[in-house]
């Protein structure tokens, strides 16, 4: 006679944490069409000018903390189109790079600014484009002097 045991499974738990960032990102990736195609390229934050078509990638290392605090800042982007698109879209994702949070999808547009509240840990964004954008990623509010769009601290 077999036995059979049933395990309940921690939906918080890392494992399934990781399962669904993993699940998630792969199904982004899918979605596109033509992802095994393209070459993600990375970018620090904060950058500016980036052109994206197709995926990009920002990760920030300021800090180094992979432990969540009280303090808040705000990840920024701002996108403009180089062709004259009213329907032009962009999809954005954003995740803690110590893969325990993941953040969107947020969906904006040409010449859309986007904030995205977040604690003081690093972040990455992970940016869909389907038509040539250029994107501008910085960090607001941390008080440790990051720079701002335009280039100068704030």
């Amino acid at each position: 006679m077999l036995k059979f045991e049933h395990h309940i499974v921690n939906p918080k738990s890392n494992t399934m944490k990781k399962f669904f960032f993993i699940f998630i990102l792969g199904a982004f990736f899918a979605s596109a069409g033509k992802a095994d195609a393209q070459t993600l390229k990375s970018y620090p934050i904060p950058s500016y000018n980036v052109i994206v078509n197709g995926f990009a990638s920002f990760q920030e290392y300021q800090n180094g903390g992979t432990t969540p605090s009280d303090k808040k800042k705000t990840i920024r982007v701002a996108t403009t189109s180089l062709k004259s698109l009213s329907t032009f879209n962009m999809t954005v994702f954003a995740y803690s790079l110590d893969r325990q949070d993941r953040l969107g999808p947020f969906y904006i547009t040409a010449g859309e600014d986007l904030s995205i509240a977040v604690d003081d840990r690093d972040w990455g964004l992970l940016i869909k484009s389907e038509n040539e954008a250029v994107v501008d990623v910085w960090i607001e509010g941390s008080g440790i002097g990051l720079l701002g769009r335009s280039g100068h601290k704030q």
